[in-house]
């Protein structure tokens, strides 16, 4: 049984971290895999999946509330952004999306550091370094007793100061050992860290956890060849949108239908495109992969909307991801159970966020280090009316 402790925010403007952190703890796929899953990097302070990983078992374990200052702290240091800046407010979602793409490029470095110990490990038949002088095994018949000559291997091998360095070659790390992808590329811009979902396989934290691929999917009238396409994707929808649609829609519709109006309305989920003779195809989005935890971001424009918080008695206790777009798989692999969601008070001005405790069988409210419990559901509506709630993340877990 976990403690679910509070959080303290002692006027840093934190609620944001701080509901983003319960999401994680609440959710057991996500929790799982930050407390087990460790990666080669540069761990320099503050480091941010580090002191993830603090906070996290302090919310699980600890004895008391705990602090995620340091948190605020590695986020400034490795996003040099002002938006995470020192007690200024921050968008909750930004926090999440930045995160998740900080984990890929992670796991995308560790990839490429295991590879290169790999390479090193396959060549060291070929150099063998012993302190101020290389010797070629290989190619000791082309070497003399005063001279070095490292020609054949100049592109593999960098010496300095008694290390080795792959420079030369380090983008042609050949990834597709141990991966499905086949033509990887390191990007040289460490500031472009959205790489396509084969360069992790799909192992890192985002896409293992949160992300589910759409294939695009259309037959052309000619060559009877598909046009396939795969695109990951995120559930984000406009809040204000969501309300238009769930006022057309009426309370006793459910969430599924609400969201398959809106999502059809904001995205493109077909269109046409052009055969080599001319006719027009319909090309169609399919969901092909499933995430363990489905995020419904709510997306506002004013999050001051009064009745930004009028469709809650809609949120269903689980959703089937089939009707809200169309999907390959049987349905029995879309179903989705809700464990809680994150929203932004009007009444306090800050972030705050509700989820359900299995072992307890209740439901909590987080307002940073406070806590409030209660069985029911409809006591939790209600109590959110009070609050005057702007849902911002919704979170449902497969299975």
């Amino acid at each position: 049984m976990y403690a679910y402790n509070g959080i303290k925010n002692k006027d840093e403007n934190n609620c944001f971290i701080n509901s983003l952190l319960q999401s994680f703890a609440h959710l057991a796929p996500v929790r799982e895999f930050l407390l087990s899953k460790t990666y080669k990097h540069k761990c320099n302070s503050p480091c941010l999946p580090c002191e993830i990983t603090t906070v996290l078992v302090g919310i699980l374990y600890s004895s008391s509330s705990i602090s995620s200052t340091s948190i605020r702290a590695a986020l400034v240091h490795v996003s040099n952004s002002s938006t995470f800046f020192y007690q200024e407010r921050a968008c909750v979602i930004e926090a999440y999306e930045f995160i998740l793409k900080y984990y890929h490029s992670l796991h995308i470095e560790d990839i490429i550091l295991s590879l290169t110990d790999t390479m090193i490990e396959k060549n060291k038949n070929k150099v063998d370094v012993m302190e101020d002088d290389i010797q070629i095994v290989e190619n000791k018949n082309y070497t003399n007793e005063y001279d070095i000559c490292i020609e054949e291997n100049k592109d593999y091998v960098n010496v300095k100061e008694k290390d080795i360095f792959i420079e030369e070659n380090k983008n042609k790390v050949d990834v597709s050992e141990g991966y499905d992808d086949k033509d990887t590329k390191n990007k040289k811009n460490n500031d472009e860290i959205g790489v396509n979902e084969e360069d992790c396989g799909g192992n890192c934290f985002g896409h293992q956890n949160f992300g589910f691929i759409t294939k695009m999917m259309g037959r052309s009238c000619c060559s009877g060849e598909y046009c396939q396409d795969n695109i990951l994707s995120s559930l984000n929808v406009c809040g204000e949108n969501f309300v238009k649609h769930f006022k057309a829609f009426g309370e006793e519709s459910g969430l599924e239908n609400v969201l398959s109006s809106v999502v059809e309305a904001e995205s493109s989920n077909s269109f046409y495109k052009k055969c080599t003779c001319g006719e027009k195809y319909l090309v169609k989005r399919f969901i092909s992969t499933f995430p363990k935890i489905l995020t419904i971001s709510i997306l506002w424009n004013d999050p001051n909307l009064k009745n930004s918080h009028i469709f809650l008695p809609i949120i269903n206790s689980q959703i089937n991801l089939s009707k809200i777009l169309p999907c390959t798989e049987s349905n029995s692999n879309c179903i989705y159970h809700f464990k809680g969601f994150i929203f932004f008070s009007r009444f306090f001005k800050h972030y705050m966020s509700v989820f359900f405790d299995e072992s307890k069988m209740e439901w909590t409210y987080f307002s940073d280090s406070k806590t409030i419990s209660s069985k029911h559901w409809k006591l939790v509506v209600t109590g959110l009316k009070i609050f005057q709630v702007t849902p911002a993340m919704l979170f449902y877990e497969r299975g």
